[in-house]
């Protein structure tokens, strides 16, 4: 039982994997820090992502995407994907794809419509209309701790006062206006 946890990571509870399936309900989620004994997890519905952190979901969220669900999202699915980050007002946005960039130049993906350059310049428009980072990883091992690593430096640089002012775009500015939200803490 792990005694000393500093940090509580959501997962969205209709995050499952299907590659991590062992019968056991926790095995079908790809990631849950099991191995970090400062680490525990909750399952519960996020309005959007799969991953953030408690207490902080209104700032910073992850979407995790297999290289074929990726693919798919830049192409049948873009119309869905796009109006999920169009929801996706958080300040600190990512999306993790469990390949390497690799997988997609050389086109190991199922789908033989979709060209690699498609799915590079859908990660461009991504990257400018919505602010979104995305990181690539090889699997479940990588994606834990990477996804620990800035996890935890975001809560650090929140308790120091350090987060730096991030450029939202225009869509993401408009609707934290809207809704009454602020910008980001103040960075002195």
């Amino acid at each position: 039982m792990k005694t000393d946890i500093k940090y509580t990571f959501l997962v969205d509870s209709r995050e499952f994997s299907k590659q991590y399936s062992k019968n056991e309900d926790i095995k079908r989620i790809p990631y849950t820090w099991a191995d970090y004994k400062d680490t525990t997890t909750i399952r519960r519905k996020l309005d959007v992502g799969d991953y953030s952190i408690d207490g902080d979901e209104s700032m910073i969220v992850v979407e995790r995407k297999a290289l074929d669900d990726f693919v798919a999202c830049c192409s049948s699915n873009r119309i869905r994907f796009e109006k999920e980050l169009q929801r996706m007002t958080q300040t600190y946005r990512i999306l993790l794809i469990e390949c390497s960039p690799l997988a997609i130049f050389s086109h190991q993906y199922r789908s033989t419509r979709v060209s690699e350059n498609s799915v590079a310049g859908s990660l461009t428009d991504w990257y400018y209309q919505y602010g979104l980072q995305s990181l690539f990883v090889s699997g479940k091992k990588e994606g834990e701790w990477w996804l620990h690593h800035f996890f935890t430096k975001y809560l650090k640089n929140k308790s120091e006062g350090s987060l730096k002012k991030v450029i939202l775009p225009q869509f993401v500015s408009k609707t934290l206006a809207q809704e009454g939200k602020a910008f980001l803490p103040k960075v002195e």
